[in-house]
């Protein structure tokens, strides 16, 4: 069976993120920012976003998150908790990897476990 056309990621730029845990164990919700955040009280919360795919890779060291987007089902990358592992492994800096599998849905693997 063949596999599907690659397609790769649009351009993208690091992002700062303010992280917070949801009502329920295991939402999570995160707002983007292109600039860091200043408000009083996120400083601790705040990470730098970068999408595996960057232009410039030199921000992957910087990553306190690593993300990248696609079809669950794509045999290229296999499962996404799977692909979250290896992301880990190649990138030492960030501690949880994110694979966005829709616009309100993502698989989060962090370094303590899914």
């Amino acid at each position: 069976m063949p596999l599907p056309r690659y397609e790769p990621a649009p351009p993208t730029a690091p992002l700062h993120v303010v992280a917070a845990v949801g009502p329920k164990d295991d939402e999570i919700r995160v707002v983007r920012h292109v600039r860091p955040v200043t408000e009083a009280g996120t400083a601790r919360s705040m990470h730098t976003a970068v999408h595996e795919d960057t232009l410039d890779p030199g921000d992957l060291d910087l990553a306190g998150i690593v993300w990248w987007h696609g079809d669950p089902a794509d045999p290229r990358l296999g499962p996404p908790a799977d692909c979250g592992a290896e992301v880990l492994d190649r990138h030492l800096g960030c501690s949880p990897a994110a694979y966005a599998t829709g616009p309100h849905t993502c698989v989060v693997v962090h370094r303590a476990g899914l």
